[in-house]
């Protein structure tokens, strides 16, 4: 059972690569000294993380952001998590608790890989259309920058456990 919610958590050891009796029972051992911490930190007085609905937690922060920023930063900040929240949506991160370095990993190579956007010829003022080349790296690191800003926050707040400063550098980085 899940320390924080109390929730009966199943995982597939296959999926996670664990796959001989060895490396079953060195995952076992290291999981169960990992709940018996976080059960200690409860006793200490921890607070019990969280696991809300992705778009819940972007809405949270977008308000907290909106107050703090600047209009212009707020801007950049809401285009951002938009992508984030819509490519989460697509691949089927629900939760905060889905968040993980792989799947930042691979927002990253999303972002890169996306086309960028130029004005709409013939269109009205502000349509955009896709363009034939990729987004400009100073765009792609704008984006990681602001989704990186939304992760630290959610890591503060232990809305994913998954999620501290090291592993979202690591899998954000260029």
């Amino acid at each position: 059972r899940d320390p924080d919610s109390g929730r009966l958590v199943c995982r597939s050891l296959d999926s996670l690569g664990v796959t001989s009796a060895e490396a079953r029972r060195a995952w076992a051992i290291a999981k169960s000294r990992e709940l018996e911490r976080r059960k200690d930190d409860h006793r200490i007085g921890a607070q019990p993380r969280a696991d809300l609905a992705l778009p819940s937690a972007i809405g949270d922060y977008l308000r907290t952001a909106s107050t703090t920023t600047r209009m212009s930063t707020f801007v950049g900040y809401e285009a951002s998590l938009k992508l984030f929240a819509e490519w989460a949506a697509k691949v089927g991160l629900k939760r905060t608790s889905e968040i993980t370095g792989r799947s930042l990993a691979l927002f990253r190579a999303h972002l890169i890989a996306r086309p960028s956007a130029r004005s709409k010829k013939g269109g009205r003022r502000g349509e955009r259309a896709e363009a034939q080349k990729k987004c400009a790296p100073r765009t792609v690191n704008k984006h990681l920058t602001a989704i990186h800003t939304a992760l630290r926050s959610f890591a503060r707040l232990g809305l994913s456990a998954a999620l501290n400063r090291d592993v979202i550098a690591d899998s954000l980085a260029h």
